[in-house]
């Protein structure tokens, strides 16, 4: 049998150009510390929380002295 690897996270690291959003939902602090990367950010085209994301994205904008702003809130109020 062939064997396949993926790793979705590849063409953050890329030169390549690439259109992407990104959703932060309510799921762990520790997951977004290894995920989420100021120039992922900046680069994404739309950038969303959902769920109580927004809540876990402020707590990670405010551990690291970031902004991280989101374009579009849904869920969380």
């Amino acid at each position: 049998m062939l064997r396949q690897d993926y790793n979705p996270y590849s063409f953050f690291e890329s030169n390549t150009s690439f259109n992407y959003g990104i959703i932060i939902l309510n799921y762990s602090l520790d997951s977004l510390r290894n995920l989420l990367k100021k120039n992922i950010w900046e680069k994404a085209h739309i950038r969303a929380c959902a769920d109580g994301g927004s809540n876990i994205l402020k707590i990670y904008s405010d551990e690291i002295n970031e902004n991280f702003l989101p374009d579009y809130i849904s869920g969380d109020f």
